[in-house]
């Protein structure tokens, strides 16, 4: 890329020569794309640039081809375009980059060519020509030129688009194809405008030469493989050939439109003014057909779907228009044909207004020129005045920034003593925390121990009582084989002594077995403490047919105790996904901790049992009784194996630690306790819906 004139600020990307080259090539090439309406390939362009290693020059560059305005697929409004192509142009002032500057101008005249702000075009368009030339790009120079004829068709100087294109069609081997496509297309709209708004007799030559340069305009886009440009071209044909009453050829350029327009012009943000002469050329045929009736509906509808729109839209109305006064002038239908012919009158007496209203407007910009230039010069004296007031200002900065500088230092000092102070109070609450941390472990080491001491104590004296009962029988049993095996040497027995030993041994014998079977029983359930021994599966059941069986079967068992149970349930059914045996033995676990802790032997009471749905995923289940009660030192422990208060009698300790096993590890439920002496004990298991 040629930028003889471009400023030094710019910093290319690091990247080598070649590379920036074919950077550049690879953007001319976009460019060029751009120019033939070609949006498919330009976006995959500008995806594949996108790849690259980009200049900030060269980045701004692809985002103007991106966004340029007869390509985009934004659909942003005129006026949002207009401001963000401000912005981009000021960038691309800021960077110095003059093709940049010239991009940005050129696509700002074309929102200003769609907004008929025509001077502000003409002067957008010329300084794009400038910057051009100036960048060493003649040909996008003499390309932006030929394009300068379709905003003169839209100003209504036809005369001026055929006298220019004629010049520069002299000088079509010059040209870009695009250009030349753009030249052609511009001219034959001139001369359908004028044939438009002529008598039949004198419009002849303007139809021929419309129809021949759109036909020129084909075969160049097609020549060049400008498939966008190509497919205009048909339907501009088939419009003209429609409006001569030529319905074989229009129908025949209207089918190669209709066959492409969906992948050539969908890409475009003006695809809808070409589908608006799609669709005039379509009724202009129908109403030259049998389907006369329905054409001329769509031909009034389409007028009236146009009706206040500005810009190339206004054209297709005003075509339409003069559509309607013709073939109902033809046909006879001339109440709507006056109406059409009214409106269309209404319409150039607005276009009229609209173009003096631009001219008067740059008259005023011609007569304010001198006043600006003059503004120009008072601000130049003012700026001169800031510049001198700013560097006063500028050392006062100095020194205050020299004063906040050395406050900073101190606070600087100050911080690095803070932190030193920060630093010296962590280490002391690090070690404090280790030291805390190990008072904890040694605590939790005595917790563990005397946990393990009371739980020893407990088996040890559990396992005491029947292993010494064994112990003796044993001993006894001993003695009595010993003098029963003497009796029998000295053959002095006695059918009665005989008697008497063998009684002894069997006595011995049933001692023992009971000592073993207790022993044994306390093994068992001390196993049971472990979850994996619980080998049930997990399955479906009814917790309140559950409660209901275990109740009818503890009745039985306390006839005649004097102790009731109640059972209260929410619903007549509650199903969950569970364990029923384990649960069913937790509960056998609470009577009996109900009956022997809670009630003294032929003491009456009352245990009532509760089913209650918690939350939606659990259920609790409360067994109350109103026995003696708890005491407050040892609530605590009693989920401890081996903690009993009747060491010795009756209790093993083991009874709620087991319920606590099933219901918290093997359930995934909770185990909550309440009770004080006098006042009975509430055990409330909470269970989950679905246990695992």
């Amino acid at each position: 890329m040629s930028e003889a004139n471009s400023s030094p600020a710019v910093q290319p990307a690091p990247a080598t020569a070649a590379s920036a080259e074919d950077i550049a090539s690879r953007l001319d090439a976009a460019k060029q794309l751009c120019d033939n309406l070609d949006g498919e390939a330009l976006h995959a362009a500008l995806q594949d640039l996108a790849k690259a290693e980009l200049s900030p020059e060269q980045a701004l560059l692809a985002e103007l081809l991106r966004e340029f305005p007869s390509t985009t697929r934004s659909g942003k409004s005129l006026s949002q375009q207009l401001q963000e192509g401000s912005v981009r142009l000021e960038l691309a002032k800021a960077m110095g980059s003059l093709l940049a500057q010239a991009w940005a101008w050129e696509a700002q005249q074309i929102v200003q060519f769609r907004l008929r702000l025509h001077h502000s075009a003409l002067h957008s368009a010329a300084m794009a020509m400038d910057l051009l030339t100036r960048s060493g790009r003649g040909h996008q120079a003499a390309a932006l030129g030929c394009s300068l004829c379709a905003a003169l068709v839209d100003a209504e100087l036809y005369g001026e688009v055929i006298a220019r294109s004629a010049a520069l069609l002299a000088l079509r081997e010059l040209l870009q194809p695009s250009a030349i496509c753009a030249v052609l297309n511009s001219t034959a709209s001139a001369h359908f405008f004028l044939a438009s708004n002529l008598p039949d007799t004198e419009a002849g030559p303007h139809w021929a030469a419309c129809l021949d340069m759109h036909r020129q305009s084909l075969q160049c886009a097609q020549a060049a493989g400008m498939s966008t440009r190509a497919t205009i071209s048909h339907l501009n044909l088939a419009v003209v050939h429609a409006t001569l009453g030529q319905t074989a050829l229009a129908q025949e350029h209207l089918t190669q439109f209709n066959r492409v327009c969906e992948e050539t012009l969908a890409h475009l943000g003006i695809s809808t003014v070409w589908r608006g002469w799609q669709r005039l050329c379509t009724a202009m045929l129908a109403c030259q057909s049998e389907s006369a009736d329905a054409g001329w509906a769509e031909l009034l509808d389409l007028a009236e779907s146009l009706r206040g729109q500005e810009g190339v839209h206004q054209h297709i109305c005003e075509a339409a228009l003069a559509t309607i006064v013709r073939l109902g002038r033809q046909q006879g239908r001339f109440e709507q044909a006056l109406a059409a012919s009214q409106e269309l009158l209404h319409l150039q007496v607005e276009l009229r207004r609209k173009l003096a209203k631009t001219l008067a407007d740059t008259v005023d910009d011609v007569m304010e020129r001198p006043k600006l230039q003059q503004r120009n010069a008072q601000l130049a004296e003012q700026g001169i005045l800031l510049e001198g007031s700013l560097a006063q200002r500028n050392a006062q900065l100095q020194q205050a920034l020299a004063e906040l500088q050395a406050e900073a230092h101190t606070r600087r000092a100050a911080e690095a003593k803070l932190q030193a102070a920060h630093d010296e109070l962590e280490d002391q609450v690090r070690l404090r925390s280790r030291e805390l941390e190990t008072a904890m472990q040694a605590l939790m080491r005595q917790e563990q121990q005397l946990a393990l001491s009371r739980m020893v104590v407990g088996v040890a004296h559990e396992m005491n009582t029947p292993l010494g009962n064994a112990r003796m029988a044993a001993s006894t049993m001993q003695a009595s084989c010993t003098q029963l095996l003497a009796d029998l040497q000295t053959n002095q027995m006695r059918r009665s002594e005989l008697q008497s030993s063998l009684a002894t041994l069997q006595s011995g014998s049933a001692v023992i077995d009971r000592a073993l079977e207790r022993a044994a029983i306390l093994v068992q359930r001390f196993k049971a403490l472990a979850i994996s021994q619980h080998d049930e599966a997990c399955v479906d059941f009814d917790v309140v047919h559950l409660l209901q069986s275990c109740q009818d079967a503890w009745q039985q068992k306390l006839a005649g105790s004097g102790v009731r149970i109640q059972l209260h349930a929410d619903a007549p059914a509650c199903t969950i996904r569970g364990y029923p045996r384990a649960l069913q033995e937790a509960l056998q676990q609470l009577l009996d901790n109900s009956l022997l802790h809670g009630f003294t032997p032929g003491q009456s009471g009352l245990i009532e049992i509760g089913l209650t749905r918690a939350e939606p995923a659990h259920v609790q289940l409360s067994w109350q009784d109103d026995g003696r009660g708890i005491a407050a030192e040892h609530l605590p422990h009693v989920m401890e194996p081996f903690f009993t208060t009747q060491l010795g009698q009756s209790g093993t300790g083991l009874g709620l630690s087991y319920v606590n096993s099933l219901v918290c590890h093997l359930m995934g439920g909770q185990v909550r306790i309440d009770s004080a002496p006098g006042q009975g004990c509430k055990i409330v298991l909470r269970l989950p819906l679905q246990q695992s």
